[in-house]
């Protein structure tokens, strides 16, 4: 999907961010990405991404957000490890599990940020025993290579 915005850029960071987000420690107090080691980010990047100017820019799509953060915490790329998870039942049944998000953005799959150093196995195992109700010693699991999500609001939301 690829999603599209019209109207000209704009400059948006949610007011979360710069003050909840930096008190409760999931954002980064610096406003300005000029500031940034960018190569050394690039290099450890799990998607290429270009800077110009400073400023990294989404790799997946423009989203109509020149400049800010919009709800996001830090500067660049940002990994997360979603888990597909199903079961079929007795009756032949196929469920998903989904999670439904606190940030009011509705349902998602079950995902972590993904902490520098962790592989992928290593970090969906981890997240699913976190969860009493799921019993992991029987999944078989897949990692795919990283890609890009939508955000919630793609014509509102920079990506980075």
């Amino acid at each position: 999907m690829t999603c599209m915005n019209t109207a000209a850029p704009v400059t948006y960071t949610h007011p979360d961010v710069l003050t909840t987000g930096v008190q409760e420690g999931w954002a980064d107090p610096r406003t300005d990405p000029a500031h940034i080691d960018w190569p050394a980010r690039q290099r450890a990047a799990a998607l290429p991404f270009a800077v110009v100017n400073g400023r990294p820019l989404n790799p997946h799509a423009p989203t109509g957000i020149r400049y800010g953060r919009n709800e996001l915490g830090h500067w660049g790329e940002q990994l997360a490890a979603d888990a597909v998870v199903t079961a079929t039942d007795a009756d032949g049944s196929r469920w998903l599990a989904m999670v439904e998000r606190r940030d009011g953005h509705g349902w998602a799959l079950p995902a972590a940020t993904w902490s520098p150093g962790k592989t992928r196995a290593a970090r969906r195992s981890a997240n699913w025993r976190k969860r009493p109700a799921c019993d992991s010693t029987a999944c078989s699991g897949r990692c795919w290579r990283p890609g890009t999500c939508p955000t919630p609001a793609p014509a509102m939301r920079r990506g980075w």
